[in-house]
């Protein structure tokens, strides 16, 4: 009678070694994150809090529908500034038009990743692009300036 228990036992022992070490997977590969791809979705503007604080951008996948906040600051660890007025698309760049901050954020459309600015601007509105190394830049200057 011993004899069984203890060959049940071993039975059952061994198989829960087999599947404790069948779960276990060798984690050789890469670990760092790789970038986003904003290409298949919606850009969303949030102008952020009048006077104080970041505007941000957020992100709506057409294909999944997941949407990220705030992805020009958490792709490149800073935020945009006050007040994000609008962003346009053109030629495969994002231009994010940040009124309060006086600038205008260019990114690559696809990672969100700064490529430069456009600064020295007088309380920018809105962007359009017509070609890859053209593009025109509303402002909404002061009335007495």
């Amino acid at each position: 009678m011993k004899n069984k228990t203890l060959v049940r036992l071993l039975t059952v022992g061994i198989l829960a070694m087999a599947v404790t070490l069948q779960s276990c997977k060798d984690d050789d590969g890469d670990n760092t994150p790789t970038a986003k791809n904003y290409a298949n979705g919606v850009f969303i503007s949030n102008e952020g809090p009048f006077q104080s604080g970041s505007g941000s951008v957020a992100f709506w996948s057409r294909d999944n529908q997941i949407k990220e906040t705030d992805i020009y600051n958490t792709v490149n660890g800073v935020p945009l500034g006050n007040i994000v007025q609008s962003i346009a698309v053109s030629f495969g760049k994002a231009y994010v038009v940040v009124n309060n901050a006086n600038k205008v954020a260019v990114v690559d459309a696809k990672t969100f990743e700064n490529k430069g600015s456009i600064e020295g601007l007088a309380l920018p509105r809105f962007f359009v692009g017509v070609s890859e190394s053209k593009g025109y830049i509303s402002e909404w200057v002061n009335f007495g300036g």
